[in-house]
């Protein structure tokens, strides 16, 4: 597995990315075997419910009282008219996370035009497919009532 894809999985736990890169680096040997790196993923989740966090990591105080507290979005292609910037800001400013790639722990995947590998990677793992109306659409209800529940 390369350092990078370590270094976001690392992230997805919630550590920095600069962290997790600096981990990543440190423990590429070890971690490259899948049972060594669920093993690390399990650690971590442990030390965060004993109120222990990476030095480095941001700080979620309160997030998980914001209605897309939880929920995982990736944005590919060209929006409309939003940058990708501006989509990440709204989702994060109702509490989402953007990530960079597409994985099983992803919630949304926002298509734009001429999107590619995650679009196509988001049809795999029959992720639900978003258009920027429709992130608009559910960003406006996750505003006005607080939040939604998914199964």
């Amino acid at each position: 597995m390369p350092e990078e894809e370590v270094a976001i999985r690392l992230q997805d736990e919630g550590l920095a990315l600069s962290s997790a890169r600096r981990v990543a680096s440190a423990l590429k040997q070890h971690l490259q075997l899948s049972s060594n790196l669920d093993a690390a993923v399990r650690a971590n989740r442990q030390l965060r419910e004993f109120g222990m966090h990476w030095i480095g990591r941001t700080a979620t105080q309160g997030s998980s009282t914001l209605p897309l507290s939880g929920k995982t979005f990736v944005l590919t292609g060209t929006l409309p008219t939003l940058t990708k910037e501006e989509a990440k800001e709204k989702i994060e400013k109702l509490g989402g996370k953007v990530k960079g790639s597409v994985s099983s722990r992803t919630d949304y995947v926002v298509v734009g035009d001429d999107a590619g590998s995650k679009h196509n990677e988001a049809l795999r793992l029959k992720k639900p497919i978003l258009n920027q109306e429709q992130l608009l659409d559910l960003l406006d209800f996750s505003e006005k009532s607080g939040g939604f529940t998914s199964s």
